[in-house]
């Protein structure tokens, strides 16, 4: 069975897109068990963030949502300010190298998304055939 070469490079990108999605969701795991008591103390005063506390005690789908929330707080702050969400002060004060390391996981994890998406589209529309 010969395979042409759009169908290898769909393979490819595909298998990337997958493993980088699965990677961003085990170190957003890592960081929701070892760097959450730090993100909560310096986001205390985000009722975004409190009002959500209660997902702690939810195992560990509710950390990753909690998580997520955070990073998302910490990749658009202007969004969540103007909602009255977050505080200012708290955003500030947050440690910056965490904030570096979670506002990237945060956009490296839509990329891998939004190429997993393409990719699909592309073998949709451009008639991949097997």
């Amino acid at each position: 069975m010969d395979f042409s070469l759009m169908q290898i490079s769909i393979f490819f990108l595909s298998f990337i897109s997958l493993a980088g999605t699965f990677i961003c969701l085990i170190i957003t795991l890592y960081f929701a068990y070892f760097s959450m008591d730090l993100a909560l103390k310096n986001l205390s005063g985000c009722t975004m963030i409190t009002s959500r506390v209660f997902l702690l005690e939810t195992g560990p789908w509710g950390r990753f949502r909690l998580m997520c929330v955070i990073m998302g707080l910490l990749a658009m702050p202007s969004f969540f300010l103007s909602s009255g969400g977050a505080s200012i002060e708290d955003i500030i004060k947050f440690p910056r190298g965490l904030k570096k390391k979670l506002v990237l996981l945060q956009w490296c994890g839509w990329g891998f998304l939004m190429m997993m998406l393409c990719m699909a589209l592309v073998i949709e529309f451009c008639g991949v055939k097997e």
